[in-house]
């Protein structure tokens, strides 16, 4: 007889899988990590010495500057990840659907996709089959599917997946068009893909604008340094020239930081 947990084991499922969902779905390989620091400090150090010529200060810029940005280099890897994961589901409830709709239950239509997938089939589920198969596994080892489909729901972090899941959940156990609930949820995730996709091409020229406001202090600064080298003495031979320069990095930095926030819009 298979474990029943029903709404009383979402408490469970939330507390177990807080601490998981960024380590496992969402886990950063530490080569990237890598790269991009060193990346990251070279390009914030270099630029820094390039508006104060000042090795102690483009040393510091560039140790200040890692810590602050590898945050937004992981959340922003999480974002497009979350959001292929989101793609991924869709084609795979669309092949669920297709099941249903010829007669048979989630679970064996998850099994399906799953077998399909490891044989070569078509789909491009790469980031989920693994969990979409343990929720398989687990579901042969005597735990409730819906319980197991609600963790993997709740380690994607998708509000729009836990919907379609909750849904499944109380139409399964209490009976109801299951099809019709399926789709219904793809059209919403399908609505959210379109809308997305029309506020990133909106966005597409102020990000482009944002790029080159940020490249063009450094650019200009090249561009002076290099018709009169004697220019820029008064800025980088004095202590009040180092803190203006210093000053100028951190406003650069703000700038871009607070641009890219507001051009970062998530439905």
């Amino acid at each position: 007889m298979k474990k029943q947990y029903g709404i009383r084991s979402l408490s469970r499922i939330f507390t177990q899988q807080k601490e998981k969902k960024y380590s496992e779905l969402y886990a950063v390989k530490p080569v990237y990590i890598a790269v991009f620091c060193a990346v990251l400090f070279t390009a914030i150090s270099g630029g820094a010495y390039i508006l104060s010529a000042n090795v102690f200060v483009s040393i510091i810029s560039g140790a200040v500057s890692v810590p602050l940005f590898l945050g937004r280099f992981k959340e922003s890897l999480r974002m497009k990840k979350k959001k292929r994961i989101e793609k991924q589901f869709l084609e795979a409830m669309q092949l669920v659907l297709a099941a249903v709709s010829a007669g048979n239950s989630v679970e064996q239509a998850l099994r399906s996709v799953c077998e399909e997938y490891r044989n070569g089939g078509t789909a491009k589920i790469g980031d989920i089959a693994p969990e979409l198969e343990a929720v398989c596994g687990k579901t042969g080892m005597m735990y409730h599917f819906y319980d197991e489909l609600m963790v993997f729901a709740v380690k994607t972090d998708s509000g729009d997946i836990m919907s379609c899941v909750k849904a499944m959940s109380i139409v399964g156990s209490r009976g109801g068009n299951m099809a019709y609930v399926i789709r219904n949820a793809l059209a919403n995730l399908r609505i959210k893909f379109e809308t997305e996709a029309e506020i990133s091409g909106a966005l597409a020229l102020p990000k482009y604008n944002l790029r080159i406001i940020t490249v063009m202090p450094f650019a200009l600064v090249l561009l002076i340094r290099g018709m009169s080298a004697g220019y820029m003495e008064g800025l980088y031979g004095t202590k009040y020239g180092m803190i203006v320069s210093a000053g100028a990095i951190a406003v650069i930095a703000a700038a871009w930081v607070f641009g890219s926030k507001l051009c970062d819009i998530e439905l």
